[in-house]
């Protein structure tokens, strides 16, 4: 059936543009959204939404994410989760799960699909890249349709071109950097208990 998605957690300016609207509005806490929707956070938004799927997604300011489906099945545990995005800075974590779970965030030029892990993705003019920590991912290039099958602690890219480079292990520099600043600040958002 189809799934939704809440928006747990906010700060700073972010806007909503509802399926098939034209405009945008401001995003309200535990709003609902779906298939269709599209989400920019301004030069200081922040926002958390939770997937019905259990997965969490969290985008850092000047981001852009357009959900594309939002899927589940419980009964064969299926799960499938389908985002894109155009710009911009986003964590998404996914329990470990059966195979017939997906998570893909797709870009202009490439489609990361998430396997139980912790993805971090940076969109930007230049290309995506890709961050796996915790499980395994992949990343595939669009253009070339090359892909890559990125384990934990390792990181791959495509540039604007569609040239796909890597996996690379992910140095502890970087790993420590990838953490920094996803949390919204203030106290727009219900807290959960601290843990996991």
């Amino acid at each position: 059936g189809f799934a939704r998605a809440v928006v747990n957690k906010y700060s700073g300016n972010v806007r909503v543009r509802s399926k098939g609207e034209k405009k945008w509005h401001p995003v309200n806490l535990k709003e609902s959204l779906g298939a269709g929707d599209e989400i920019e956070t301004g030069p200081d938004g922040k926002i958390k939404i939770v997937l019905e799927s259990g997965r969490v997604v969290n985008l850092k300011p000047n981001s852009h994410l357009l959900i594309r489906k939002l899927s589940l099945d419980l009964k064969k545990d299926k799960r499938e989760d389908l985002l894109e995005s155009l710009r911009g800075q986003i964590r998404a974590r996914i329990e470990k799960s059966r195979k017939e779970s997906k998570l893909e965030i797709q870009t202009p030029v490439a489609v990361a699909a998430v396997r139980g892990t912790t993805l971090y993705f940076y969109i930007s003019p230049d290309g995506s890249s890709s961050f796996f920590e915790g499980g395994t991912g992949s990343l595939t290039s669009l253009i070339s349709k090359a892909m890559a099958m990125v384990n934990a602690g390792q990181n791959a890219s495509v540039d604007s071109q569609g040239n796909l480079t890597g996996p690379f292990d992910t140095t502890d520099e970087q790993s420590e950097d990838l953490d920094q600043g996803w949390d919204p600040d203030g106290d727009y958002g219900y807290s959960e208990p601290e843990g996991g």
